[in-house]
């Protein structure tokens, strides 16, 4: 009997032994696992911010263009004015009628001179 019960522990302690290092096993798996799963998550997320930072510059870029855009047209709209093209020309070029004289009293900064010339 004594030997019947000497099995029997034996059996339990390699069966907690057995327990004991699937547990160890199962733990490192699950931790191997979550430890990869969070240096994935870590990526996509630096990933996502690197996204948005782009995002964000095209989009003021997209904006900068835009404003360019709009400058241009406007520009574009003075030059198909008749009178205000001969203004720049004999302003800018010196140019004239045939019976004009012009005489060039002061400098003239550009095309923002001209512009408030017009408005006056």
């Amino acid at each position: 009997m004594s030997r019947k019960l000497t099995v029997i522990k034996q059996n339990r302690q390699r069966r907690r032994k057995l327990l004991y290092r699937r547990i160890l096993t199962v733990s490192f798996v699950a931790g191997f696992f979550i430890i990869s799963g969070m240096f994935m998550y870590s990526d996509r997320i630096r990933r996502l911010r690197e996204a948005e930072a782009q995002f964000a510059q095209l989009q003021q870029q997209k904006e900068e263009i835009l404003a360019q855009q709009e400058y241009y047209r406007s520009e574009i709209s003075k030059l198909e004015n008749e009178e205000f093209v001969a203004m720049l020309a004999r302003q800018v070029y010196f140019k004239s009628l045939p019976h004009e004289i012009l005489f060039r009293i002061g400098e003239i900064g550009g095309l923002e001179d001209l512009e408030d010339l017009e408005e006056n």
